[in-house]
């Protein structure tokens, strides 16, 4: 990891490091010159090879569109910067742009070959594009979005993997359109319990993401959906074995869920 300290204070107004503690010992990486020369740093630690959180970068990602139309120049770096920075960069071009994932990973990997490395990475960018499609359909993920980065720096970049787990299931189980008003705004107040439950919130399914984002912690990766007339099969993609600490959850909830979608629920899990 070569960086030129100088070179960036001279380009860029702003500094976003992606990669975790332990890389910044072992580079020998300080962020403070960067403050001390009077640019802005923000830090989303990512494991190397895995994807950043979805609900902190999709405020990460709001707060560079808000610096990219003042004019203020972003510079995002990871190690390689190929896997984490390479995923920001086309989330980005979806985020702003509303270009479809696939195209924007494309257009990633002609400036930079070999960018968005994993398949996390991938389901990333993905997952930002749909999210951003439906915002730009749905007024209330529009708002949701909006009240998303008028949070704090603090609590958005620390919310849970509940959170995350929350964000992949509430679409599937939403009963009623006025819940969806939460689906990304409220989110890391709620799963910690900071703030008052809505009226419109499901308390079954704030307690399975509790319970089932403890169980994963960072084995977690993300929840894919398989929907037909009379099933919903959930795919859980994890990084590591935990099938005894699923099976608990999942037995206690399963019931519950399937009576609210009027569907049965199977369960499968992949293994990385």
């Amino acid at each position: 990891m070569h960086i030129d300290y100088d070179d960036i204070v001279r380009k860029f107004d702003v500094v976003v490091s992606l990669i975790e503690d332990e890389e910044y010992k072992r580079y020998h990486y300080d962020t403070s010159y960067f403050e001390d020369m009077g640019l802005k740093v923000i830090k989303l630690p990512t494991q190397d090879f895995r994807a950043p959180k979805l609900v902190p970068a999709m405020w990460l990602l709001g707060e560079i569109l808000r610096m990219d139309e003042k004019g203020m120049k972003v510079y995002v770096h990871c190690v390689g910067g190929l896997g984490r920075s390479g995923s920001i960069a086309a989330a980005y071009l979806s985020y702003k742009y509303g270009v479809n994932h696939e195209k924007a990973i494309k257009e990633v990997r002609k400036k930079r070959p070999g960018s968005v490395q994993a398949r996390e990475q991938e389901k990333f960018v993905e997952r930002v594009y749909k999210i951003i499609k439906r915002c730009r359909e749905d007024i209330l993920y529009k708002k949701s979005l909006e009240f998303l980065n008028k949070l704090s720096e603090d609590i958005v970049l620390t919310v849970s993997t509940a959170v995350s787990v929350y964000v992949d299931i509430a679409d599937v189980f939403t009963e009623n359109p006025e819940y969806c008003d939460v689906y990304l705004g409220m989110l890391g107040e709620i799963i910690e319990g900071k703030v008052n439950y809505p009226k419109s919130i499901d308390m079954d399914l704030v307690s399975f993401s509790k319970d089932l984002g403890a169980a994963l912690g960072d084995k977690f990766s993300c929840i894919l959906f398989n929907i037909d007339s009379d099933e919903i099969t959930l795919i859980l993609e994890c990084f590591s074995y935990c099938e005894a600490e699923l099976s608990m959850i999942l037995e206690k909830y399963m019931n519950v869920l399937s009576r609210k979608v009027s569907k049965e629920i199977s369960v499968t899990v992949e293994y990385f």
